[in-house]
């Protein structure tokens, strides 16, 4: 591995993604929902307790992201150094977890927000959580490949 390439690119794209977040994300998109609101164009917007249609939207395309990470697991798991199972799920979670925002980025940015250090672990337990259980659940269920047969 060229570690050299490996940090450009690593740059070059966190450079982009914050472009693209700060000057589309935080400013024309945020002019625009502005002006929606302002034309009253978000009066009915939906708030909790959600109907129960909305839950059930919500629940059936919570499947499109989990269907990607399942895959992804079929493509890499021969390459994860861990022969069991929930060994594989551990660090295929913690994997998920460290491509998210959820690991060090958001706690970082809400302590820096002036958010107390236990309401910034209250809320980011959730994130932190769920890749691991997802990938450990993931590894139980999905075939093993050739290699880890007899896990």
């Amino acid at each position: 591995m060229n570690k050299a390439r490996v940090l450009i690119a690593t740059v070059v794209a966190t450079a982009l993604g914050f472009g693209i977040h700060v000057l589309y994300g935080q400013g024309l998109v945020m002019e625009y929902v502005q002006q929606a609101g302002q034309e009253g164009r978000l009066n009915d917007f939906i708030r909790q307790p959600y109907p129960t249609w909305f839950v059930i939207v919500a629940a059936i395309t919570a499947l499109i992201p989990t269907l990607g990470k399942v895959l992804l697991y079929v493509f890499i798991q021969e390459k994860l150094p861990v022969n069991s199972r929930t060994g594989r799920g551990l660090l295929y979670g913690f994997i998920l977890l460290a491509i998210d925002d959820a690991l060090l980025r958001m706690p970082i940015m809400s302590v820096a927000g002036n958010n107390p250090v236990d309401v910034m672990l209250i809320q980011s337990a959730e994130g932190w959580i769920i890749p691991l259980v997802i990938g450990v659940v993931i590894a139980h269920l999905v075939p093993s490949g050739a290699s880890h047969q007899n896990s």
